[in-house]
């Protein structure tokens, strides 16, 4: 499927493509990332709630421990407790406490006595006034001689208790004491400061709380507790809870903050990116499409140009738009370039194809008269071998002659042999026959040698024949050829003409010669004849002598 896309889809796909990945690997990575640090932003927020709320019971337990340790030190109030515990009469303590009550609003303040006797002032729990005075022996928390701060658990509720000893003449006479209880009001008022619901507990319920779902927290709180974070629904929205210690064995707060924010946060945030993925996958396609479009445009127009070329209808007179200075304009510029020379090569080419069809022509009227040439060549060549056939028969004939010949110079010789006078003669004139019969001879072998080139001319005439015709299938190479071939052609047959006329001369003088000498060896025979019986005279006369 990749092949067959176009090279414009292949470059927007692959702008798109890297332009949307980048973005979608970035979102996630910046989601993952943002959901970290919104979730340390939590941790840290909690952190920070938890620090304040720890430190904020810290400054009230100084607080309060300052405060009693500047009631105790009062005379009046050491007066006071020393005259009620002697008269009885606890009036004037009382009046005292009420006016301590009302200057730093503790919400629980009484002085333990040495005997065990309390004097308690509770304070409302809606305005803070005190609502009775009680006397009571049961002791509340036992007696101390040094001043103590710190958080306890109650009656089922959290403190901030504080104790300072009453000294008289270097002696322990009380223990001055005040409450803070820790309680929902106080939640309510840490919520308002820490922007966060909070609960404190006493290791096994939770206590006090600004939110009454935390009340409904399972049983196991131990295991919720354990966890450093944990997760819970409070408000029909998802709340991550952290556990902190106060100063105390068990107890502890809870601080919860809404998750749901980050959540909004988070669904904001992939909104805005998945905006803006969109908008970048947008101004991609569109910077694609403008891109592609400068690139795909000119390799378009070239491919179609190159397409007519290919089919032979192309238009070279047109040419390619260079817009731009880029790799696509150089390629822009050297197709046109190469357009430019083609057409040049095509327009020097019709100029060839007109030269070459006037040399065709030319040719054409060469090879017409080659052709009467060779016609007439062959007519002589005919000719040629109809004269070495008769030089052929001629030859035989001298052939025969000279058998007869010899066979008559045999007789001769045999003839003469009776005749030591006229032998002398005689082998003279042999020897004259026999050099006429060796220059017959070398006629005879001259004409034989002859008749052999003029095979061979006629052989090489047809090689060169066949030379010619695959010379003017090579259009480029024939006209040389031709021109050489023709020559030769043209030379080995007036050779051709000249040997065979002048093995013809040379037969027709071999055959005088022979007839001449046919005529001298019938005279030779004449004489011999006569000497013969000119011998028998001789012989006659003799026998007649004798």
């Amino acid at each position: 499927m990749r092949r067959g896309l176009s090279i414009r889809w292949k470059i927007l796909t692959g702008l798109v493509v890297l332009a949307i990945f980048p973005m979608l690997l970035l979102s996630y990575l910046f989601s993952d990332f943002t959901d970290r640090q919104v979730s340390d932003q939590i941790e840290l927020k909690a952190d920070q709630a938890g620090h304040y709320i720890m430190l904020l019971a810290t400054q009230n337990e100084k607080s309060l421990a300052e405060a009693l340790k500047w009631i105790s030190q009062e005379t009046e109030l050491v007066n006071a407790l020393h005259f009620g515990e002697i008269t009885g009469d606890p009036e004037q303590l009382h009046r005292l406490l009420k006016h301590y009550q009302d200057q730093y609003h503790f919400d629980e303040f009484e002085i333990l006595l040495a005997s065990g006797q309390r004097h308690i002032l509770s304070a409302n729990a809606d305005n803070g006034e005190p609502i009775h005075l009680k006397t009571t022996d049961k002791q509340k928390i036992g007696f101390h001689k040094e001043p103590i701060s710190q958080v306890i658990v109650e009656d089922h509720h959290l403190s901030i208790f504080s104790s300072a000893p009453i000294a008289l003449q270097g002696s322990v006479i009380g223990n001055l004491r005040a409450f803070n209880y820790i309680d929902d009001q106080y939640a309510k008022q840490s919520e308002e400061i820490i922007e966060a619901d909070i609960a404190f507990h006493n290791g096994e319920k939770v206590l006090s709380t600004n939110l009454e779902e935390f009340r409904k927290i399972p049983l196991n709180l131990d295991e919720i507790l354990d966890e450093d974070a944990v997760l819970m629904t409070l408000r029909s929205q998802p709340h991550i809870v952290y556990n902190y210690p106060l100063n105390h064995d068990k107890a502890g707060f809870m601080i919860a903050l809404n998750r749901s924010a980050i959540q909004a946060a988070n669904s904001s945030l992939r909104q805005t990116l998945m905006m803006s993925t969109i908008g970048v996958m947008v101004a991609a396609v569109l910077l694609g499409m403008i891109i592609s479009r400068g690139i795909a445009m000119p390799l378009n127009s070239m491919v179609t140009n190159l397409q007519e070329i290919a089919e032979g209808e192309a238009d070279l007179t047109k040419t390619l738009d260079v817009s731009t200075r880029d790799e696509i304009g150089s390629l822009a510029n050297s197709f046109n370039r190469f357009v430019k020379r083609l057409r040049s090569i095509i327009e020097k080419t019709r100029g060839t194809a007109g030269s070459l069809s006037e040399g065709t022509h030319t040719i054409r009227n060469r090879f017409g008269e080659m052709d009467n040439a060779a016609n007439q060549q062959t007519k002589a060549l005919e000719q040629a071998h109809q004269g070495v056939t008769e030089i052929g028969q001629s030859a035989g004939e001298v052939a025969d002659n000279v058998s007869t010949l010899v066979a008559s110079v045999q007789q001769s010789s045999a003839a003469t042999h009776e005749l030591e006078s006229t032998t002398f003669v005689i082998a003279e004139q042999m020897e004259n026959l026999f050099g006429i019969i060796s220059d017959l001879s070398s006629s005879i072998h001259q004409l034989s040698s002859s008749n052999e080139q003029i095979d061979g001319n006629v052989i090489e005439l047809s090689h060169n024949a066949r030379e010619t015709s695959l010379a003017a299938e090579e259009l480029e190479q024939a006209t040389n050829t031709i021109k050489e071939s023709a020559e030769q052609t043209s030379r080995l047959a007036q050779q051709a003409a000249n040997e065979s006329l002048e093995g013809k001369a040379a037969v027709q003088d071999t055959i005088l010669g022979i007839s001449e000498l046919q005529l001298m060896m019938e005279q030779a025979h004449l004489a011999i004849k006569d000497l013969g019986e000119r011998s028998d005279a001789i012989g006659s006369i003799v026998n007649v002598i004798a």
